[in-house]
């Protein structure tokens, strides 16, 4: 199985980005390319829910104003996948 993560915000709380200063910002944006330059250097697709939840705590705890981490929601779900070659989709029988 594979996994996404997905920020989750509302419309209030996405809006108050606009307020931080540009070095929180920067500071925020600079956690996340890290962790998704570790991802993509080491040619990691999230296959286990214990390693998704992992990131998305991460995530969640990247800087937002002053240092303080964001603590933002975050979706962990599975990625539908085609059944491997020879397997049976759910409820499908030969």
């Amino acid at each position: 199985m594979k996994y996404i993560l997905m920020m989750s915000a509302t419309k209030a709380g996405v809006g108050t980005y606009h307020t931080w200063s540009p070095k929180d910002a920067e500071a925020h944006m600079e956690c996340l390319r890290t962790i998704v330059k570790e991802l993509t250097d080491f040619g990691e697709f999230v296959a286990t829910p214990e390693r998704a939840y992992a990131i998305a705590g991460r995530i969640s705890a990247a800087p937002g104003p002053g240092g303080v981490p964001t603590n933002m929601a975050m979706e962990v779900r599975r990625l539908a996948m085609p059944p491997a070659h020879g397997e049976n989709s759910p409820g499908q029988s030969d």
